[in-house]
């Protein structure tokens, strides 16, 4: 009996055991630790990451990012000093989104007042609607404060956030004070906007004189090459925006010289071939001065001639071709 007790004991200790991990000799003694947090990055890397991530709106990993690299490296000066930058940049983003916020909320609250008002009057002796429009005017008076602060804080940043933020605190409790800011607040926004008019027409003008300046500049290297055509026509473009100019007047007399000359040679040439009976070059070449000088004198009489002449010259041409060809038939 006591040996079978012994055997059975043995069996359970063997079945037992056997369920049990066996871990071989190379095996660690203790399981690896994962997720560790990373060290901080070197300073070059963690400004440049935080960079990127404030441009995304990602300000609370810039920050983290910038903090623990400066935890490690608090020497670093420009690290430093983007840390602050970043802070105060996204202090003053925070608080702006939420006055913005403030702004569509209230706004959304005074656009219900006229609807529940319209719902009392049609039931005057709803006490439930009594006690709604009790209850939204009470909680947009409790706005005042917080948009009068946003009027206040926002004239540094952003004029149009804050002139809204008191439009709607005056509205909601009528104030001298309120007024009187909104009207500053409301000044300030127009003298800003005719700086912006005034410098606008300063960037505009500016524009105009360089394009004036390229216009004779090309001009006159068009004179020089001897293109006289390419060179009047920059010169309109340039009295166009200063009929006044100076040099403009200088390069027209020196353009419409050249050009005279050049029709005047053009003339002479087609007076050559003319004389030399070469009818066809002659025209065109008179036409090609119209189209320089359209106002030359005596150049349409000459084509209307030669046209003639040529239209004589080939009646005579087909009349002889006509006689050739009945004698040949003879």
């Amino acid at each position: 009996m006591k040996h079978g007790q012994a055997l059975l004991l043995l069996l359970w200790l063997l079945t037992g055991c056997s369920g049990l991990p066996v871990s071989g000799p190379d095996e660690p003694a203790a399981p690896v630790q994962e997720n560790l947090p990373l060290p901080p990055p070197r300073p070059s890397v963690a400004i440049v990451e935080a960079r990127e991530l404030g441009d995304q709106g990602r300000w609370n990993q810039a920050l983290e990012i910038l903090r623990g690299a400066h935890w490690k490296y608090p020497e670093n000066e420009e690290l430093t000093q983007l840390l602050e930058q970043m802070e105060k940049a996204w202090s003053v983003e925070k608080r702006r989104l939420e006055d913005r916020m403030l702004v569509l909320e209230t706004s959304g609250l005074l656009a219900r007042l006229p609807i529940l008002d319209q719902l009392a009057r049609a039931a005057p002796d709803d006490q439930v609607l009594r006690s709604r429009r009790q209850f939204w005017e009470s909680y947009l008076q409790n706005k005042v404060d917080a948009l009068t602060a946003c009027g206040l804080v926002e004239q540094e940043q952003d004029l149009w956030l804050a002139r809204r933020c008191l439009e709607l605190a005056n509205r909601i409790v009528p104030e001298p004070e309120t007024a009187r800011q909104l009207e500053e607040v409301v000044e300030q926004i127009d003298r800003q906007k005719r700086s912006v008019v005034v410098r606008q027409r300063k960037r505009e003008q500016a524009a105009r004189e360089r394009q004036l300046q390229r216009l004779l500049e090309e001009a006159e290297r068009d004179l020089k090459l001897g293109s006289v055509t390419s060179a009047m026509l920059k010169l309109d473009q340039a009295r166009q925006q200063a009929p006044d100019e100076p040099r403009l007047e200088e390069l027209r007399v020196e353009a419409q010289t050249a050009l005279d000359q050049r029709v005047e040679s053009l003339v002479k040439l087609g007076d050559r071939l003319y004389r030399e009976e070469r009818i066809g070059p002659a025209v065109a070449v008179w036409e090609a001065v119209l189209k320089l000088d359209p106002n030359r004198e005596g150049v349409v009489e000459k084509i209307d001639r030669a046209r003639k002449v040529f239209e004589k010259l080939e009646t005579i041409r087909s009349r002889d071709a006509a006689s050739d060809q009945r004698l040949r038939g003879l």
